[in-house]
């Protein structure tokens, strides 16, 4: 869900419910206006009319009282102004009558009291009052004080009926009193209902909200909860809202981040075994470690049903089976059936070959490993300018390998590849550094370090060791004769001869210039005689080819010693054969001489120093001359 197009529900929701709770609170607030306003309207209206009524019964009782004090102030002083003051207060007291019964419409319990009162009053004033003014008037004599009692017996009637109104009149201020009284209950009454409705109003309003916005947001936090305790949860959306909107981006979000934390935690689960893979390399000691190394990282980093490491040979011509795994897997060792091995498309190519569709007919196949189905990845293992082997995984289905899996493959190969091409070269390296660069035989450096653990090998074995030296005779004079070229060829045919005439057990070494040397493997003091006769033999029946049409031969003379005579030394044991060859050369040449323990003690440590300057001339690169 976009940013705008993410609806905003919740805003309105929020906008409608303020709406709600302000219309709710003022169509409440008015109904509590009105109930409260009508109700203080009653209680004003009829407080105020009582106050008029009463002002009226006060007017009425003055001007019914005005009426008699006149009537009286006639009686005794006869003066005419009180007469018509009387009739003034009598005019009065009619306008009071009329108030009255215009208020006493809403109060019918007044309406008999004022009656009874304009009643008794006009009984007074027809019956005595007035006649005695005209009587008075006609015969010109007022009575006086009998008049005046004769009204008081008169009047008492409407005293009384005034007193029955004015205690009707309190009877009904007491009773408006008690109606006020009454009414802030009554308005308690209605305006209670009227707020437990609004705030139930407001309360189902706010749980709406509630409903609606926190229990989402809720939910939300939980599941943002477990998800970091590490439990597995989605982000869910509820509503197409923003809150829903908030679960669509936070579980993009969380997508995202697992698939940055899983891509994480394979590069560091692939770097782990990459380093693992480095140092399995640099400790391994062969070209069988380096190829097992590379087959059990590649199992672990890609792995498949069927493959194989193939290695190329030093010529560069063949593949050979390192390792294989799967159904019809040759055996290590096997040669892989091709004429060069170009022939495998990774190879030719120099870098990662993938078929991705082995049943397509437009597929390329390699013969190096023959497939008909599947997806095929051939991997080459180039170093220093060469092939060293090439890797090759099969899987049943078709589009197997992605770009990252070649990735991988092809740094485990880099990796395995390189290693293999240093072991070789450091391989060749010690080989050079150990042989003798003209004949091809192992050198004085190689030769000493070997016959101290030949020595201590026969010790174990309890088995004897024999040392052959050898040295060509009048080899200066053959050098001069026929040149050094031809020196060199005699060297090579001779360490031919030699190596042709011992066991693959033996070791044969130049120590210098035209002497040798053979260790003779498991092999007492005759037995050693009888291969030093051999050799002899076979020498002096050797032509070398010197020249074109040019022939020559050389004859050697050779002395024998064995840890048969007790020596287990190896200075001694080289010694006593050096002193044997030195017998040989003074008996004639061209003979084998074997050592024994009777040996002259000044000629052995003769024999020692000649030995020591060959070997420091042989040490030094000389070939002789």
């Amino acid at each position: 869900m976009s940013r705008d197009s993410v609806r905003h529900a919740i805003r309105d929701r929020l906008l409608l419910g303020m709406g709600l709770t302000v219309v709710l609170g003022v169509v409440m607030a008015g109904a509590v206006f009105v109930v409260a306003a009508s109700a203080i309207g009653r209680l004003e209206g009829r407080v105020a009319t009582l106050d008029r009524m009463q002002d009226a019964q006060h007017a009425l009782e003055l001007s019914l009282l005005s009426q008699e004090t006149y009537v009286f102030d006639f009686a005794l002083s006869g003066r005419s102004q009180a007469i018509e003051q009387f009739h003034a207060a009598t005019q009065a007291a009619s306008l009071a009558y009329a108030d009255l019964r215009g208020l006493a419409v809403d109060f019918p319990e007044l309406s008999g009291p004022v009656e009874a009162v304009n009643s008794a009053s006009r009984d007074w004033r027809e019956d005595w009052a007035e006649p005695f003014i005209r009587s008075a008037q006609r015969d010109g004599v007022a009575r006086g004080a009998q008049a005046v009692s004769t009204s008081e017996i008169l009047f008492a009637p409407a005293e009384r009926r005034m007193t029955d109104l004015t205690n009707t009149l309190a009877e009904l201020r007491r009773q408006s009193a008690e109606d006020a009284a009454r009414t802030v209950p009554d308005l308690a009454a209605v305006v209670i209902p009227f707020a437990i409705t609004l705030a139930i109003l407001l309360a189902l309003v706010g749980a709406w909200l509630v409903r609606s916005i926190s229990g989402p947001l809720l939910r939300l936090n939980r599941t943002a909860t477990a998800l970091v305790a590490g439990e597995p949860v989605t982000f869910e959306a509820e509503r197409d809202d923003e809150v829903g909107a908030l679960a669509d981006v936070l579980e993009q979000l969380r997508q995202d981040v697992g698939s940055r934390y899983e891509s994480a935690r394979q590069e560091g689960a692939h770097a782990s075994v990459f380093n693992q893979l480095a140092e399995r390399t640099s400790f391994a000691s062969d070209e069988a470690e380096l190829v097992e190394a590379a087959m059990r990282a590649i199992r672990r980093l890609v792995p498949t049903p069927s493959g194989d490491i193939l290695l190329a040979n030093p010529s560069q011509n063949r593949l050979i089976t390192a390792v294989a795994w799967g159904e019809d897997a040759l055996e290590p060792g096997a040669l892989v059936d091709l004429d060069r091995i170009d022939r495998c498309p990774g190879i030719r190519r120099a870098a990662a070959f993938v078929a991705d569709d082995l049943g397509d007919d437009l597929a390329v196949h390699c013969p190096a490993h023959p497939a008909a189905t599947g997806t095929l990845a051939c991997v080459p293992m180039s170093a220093l300018g060469k092939t060293v082997g090439v890797i090759h995984l099969q899987r049943a289905e078709p589009g197997a390998f992605t770009p990252e899996v070649m990735r991988l493959v092809a740094r485990v190969a880099e990796s395995v590849g390189l290693a293999m091409a240093n072991a070789r070269l450091m391989t060749t390296m010690e080989s050079q550094a150990m042989s003798d660069g003209l004949t091809g035989l192992r050198n004085a450096r190689f030769f000493d370090p070997y016959m101290e653990q030949e020595l201590e090998q026969a010790q174990r074995d309890r088995a004897y060791t024999s040392v052959i030296m050898l040295d060509l005779d009048h080899f200066k004079v053959f050098n001069d004769t026929y040149g050094h070229p031809a020196g060199d060829e005699a060297l090579r045919t001779f360490a031919r001869v030699l190596g042709s005439s011992i066991r693959a057990s033996d070791v044969a070494a130049r120590y210098g210039g035209e002497e040798f040397v053979v260790a003779l493997h498991h092999a007492g003091l005759d037995d050693a005689c009888r291969v030093a006769e051999k050799i002899r033999a076979a020498v002096e029946q050797t032509v070398i080819e010197i020249g074109p049409g040019r022939y020559a031969k050389i004859t050697a003379s050779l002395g024998v010693a064995s840890t048969e005579t007790q020596v287990q030394e190896l200075r001694a044991l080289v010694a006593m054969a050096d002193a044997a060859l030195y017998r040989a050369k003074e008996s004639g040449r061209n003979r084998v001489e074997a050592a024994s323990l009777a040996g002259d003690v000044t000629i052995l440590a003769e024999a020692s120093r000649r030995r020591r300057g060959r070997v420091d001339q042989a040490q030094a690169g000389s070939t002789g001359a």
